[in-house]
């Protein structure tokens, strides 16, 4: 991987930016793995992989095709590679809470799942960001599909347009959730044709456990629209939220959205018995 990042670089046919997302990770895993071998506490840990790791390894492999073949993709896979990392350490440093490695800023011997990111994982639960006064270990979170449906108006493109969707998401780790969705939708102007639009997004939430009456969430995905007539039109998206207290087995939210034009949403999920 390093040395076609490298081939690439020096050919021009990808930008320093793109050379280091791709490499990040890497960097990460070696200088956790040089900094465990220093530890007494973590030299017992094992690294095997995950379905995270994994999906982010063929991320890499598919941004070095549209790189050579598709260059035209090369901006989307490179955040996808980015947001794909920053889910699979979420998903990593929860496996280090569930079994218990954490615990008052000490760390015992354990396995740590994670491929390649493992590392990563045990650097920032190390940094506290896996710490929770819940004892996260013992949590689980259910159901873990959760529906949701949205009404959202888009702003700018061809005059905007309003839609309505419906999809669902899980959980990826304590603090990120994966969602998929699809809508449709109207144009303002009478003589545009019917939209559809399709999004993956993943969400980080600073209140997974439920522990305030409102959760806050930033994230982002690619979204793709499409209308009647036309090869439709995939971009990056950025999300930020709010969801609300609970009502009638539903949490409501709030969502501003940048990614083809600004979309501002009213979201409904369905609540969870424990967590978000």
């Amino acid at each position: 991987m390093l040395v076609a990042v490298v081939v690439l670089w020096s050919d021009a046919t990808i930008s320093v930016v793109a050379a280091l997302t791709l490499v990040a990770r890497d960097v990460v895993v070696l200088a956790a793995w040089a900094f465990s071998r220093r530890s007494a506490r973590l030299r017992s840990f094992g690294f095997a992989a995950r379905p995270a790791g994994k999906v982010v390894t063929v991320l890499q492999l598919l941004t070095l095709v549209c790189a050579i073949g598709a260059p035209e993709w090369l901006t989307a896979f490179v955040v996808a590679v980015a947001v794909g990392t920053l889910v699979a350490i979420a998903d990593y440093t929860a496996v280090l809470v569930r079994a218990g490695t954490v615990r008052a800023g000490t760390v015992g011997g354990g396995t740590v799942g994670g491929g390649t990111v493992g590392g990563a994982a045990t650097i920032l639960a190390l940094a506290g960001v896996a710490a929770s006064g819940l004892g996260a270990q013992q949590f689980r979170i259910a159901p873990r599909v959760q529906p949701e449906v949205s009404a959202a108006a888009a702003l700018g493109g061809d005059g905007g347009a309003m839609f309505v969707g419906a999809g669902a998401n899980v959980p990826a780790g304590y603090y990120v959730r994966v969602a998929g969705s699809t809508a449709v939708g109207v144009g303002r102007r009478a003589d545009q044709a019917p939209l559809v639009r399709a999004q993956v997004v993943g969400r980080f939430l600073i209140d997974p456990f439920r522990q305030r009456r409102t959760g806050p969430y930033v994230g982002g995905g690619l979204v793709g629209n499409w209308r009647s007539a036309d090869h439709g039109r995939v971009a990056l998206l950025f999300v930020a939220g709010l969801e609300l207290p609970s009502r009638l087995g539903w949490e409501p939210g709030v969502e501003l959205a940048v990614g083809s034009g600004i979309t501002i949403a009213f979201v409904a999920r369905h609540s969870r018995r424990a967590g978000r």
